[in-house]
Parts: C-alpha cells; sequence; structure tokens
C-alpha cells in the first residue's frame, strides 16, 4: 500500500501518498476528534483505528482506496486518556493504551465494528506506547509514571499475556 493514515494533535487525520517517498502528497484530512494520539491501520489495510485522547475514544475508519471514511467512535468512559492504539497480529482485536485508567483495554474487531471486550489489564501508571509482538502472544508497553503499586515513578516497561489477559512482567527502567 501506498496510502497510509497519519494524525495530529489538532483532530485531524490525513491521508498520504507515499508512492513517490521524496514527494509525499496529502490525499485527504479529515476531522477525528480532539487529541489525535495514536494511529493503527489493520494488515488488510482497509480499517484505520485513532486513539483521541481528549475525547476518551477509538474512532474507527474505512480506508477504501484512498478515500477515509469514519465509521464508529468506542467511547472507552471518563477520563480514558487513550494514547495509543495497536492491532492483534490476527487483526480480530486491537489494544488501547489508556492513560487516564492505566490500562490496556481489548477491543473486538469484526469488519468496521469495534467493540470493548471487557478483557482489561492494568499495567502501570501512565502508560503510553504498545507493540504487539510477531507471534501475537504479548503485548509490550511502556509506563511513563511508574509501576502500579508504590510511590517510585521510576518508568517501567511490561509484558502482558495476550491468551491469559494478565500482568506476566514489569519492569523498571530508569527515571
Amino acid at each position: 500500500r501506498r496510502e497510509w493514515p497519519l494524525i495530529d494533535a489538532s483532530g485531524k487525520v490525513s491521508v498520504i501518498d507515499l508512492s513517490t517517498p521524496a514527494k509525499p502528497r496529502l490525499l485527504q484530512t479529515v476531522d477525528e476528534g480532539p487529541g489525535a494520539s495514536g494511529v493503527a491501520m489493520n494488515k488488510a489495510q482497509n480499517l484505520v483505528l485513532v486513539a483521541a485522547k481528549m475525547d476518551g475514544a477509538i474512532h474507527v475508519f474505512r480506508l477504501a482506496g484512498k478515500t477515509l471514511t469514519h465509521v464508529g467512535r468506542v467511547d472507552l468512559g471518563a477520563g480514558a486518556q487513550p494514547t495509543d492504539i495497536v492491532f492483534a497480529v490476527d487483526g480480530r482485536h486491537a489494544y488501547a493504551v489508556v492513560q487516564g485508567t492505566n490500562k490496556i483495554m481489548e477491543l473486538a474487531v469484526d469488519g468496521t465494528k469495534v467493540t470493548l471486550t471487557g478483557q482489561d489489564v492494568a499495567t502501570g501508571k501512565s502508560p503510553y506506547g504498545a507493540a504487539v509482538t510477531p507471534d501475537g502472544n504479548w503485548l509490550i508497553n511502556t509506563n511513563v509514571g511508574g509501576a502500579l503499586t508504590g510511590e517510585d515513578r521510576t518508568g517501567t516497561v511490561t509484558m502482558v499475556d495476550l491468551k491469559a489477559h494478565r500482568l506476566a512482567l514489569s519492569l523498571a527502567v530508569g527515571k
């Protein structure tokens, strides 16, 4: 695919044509909602999810050809403040990094229908980014505010077991 979605903090999502990398072209810009902070595109490259920190939601877009269309919104609850979103390897789930509640929230993905599963995992204070391992078994994320317990604000890296929906490891990595 040569078209990629990009976000900015003003709440806009843009589709950029990268067929000539030295001369990227803006194809489309749409309003998404306040505080866009993370974006993910599924492997089929027809579904785009955007974490909207100030809106407390994940916005769902269909990407058809070079056109992005808003098709849904998943409310993550009061004070959620999602900072990132990543797809599972199989594309049937996505994981929202929810800073306001210190959790990773699992979402079910069925076509363009995206819903909360209720399989949330608390990871650490102020989680920020995340990645799913290539085998699909683990989600690794950073927590800029430290571990869930104690007063030490040393940042942590955590590993979530995606099969068991539990925190497997929390490792302090520096201040």
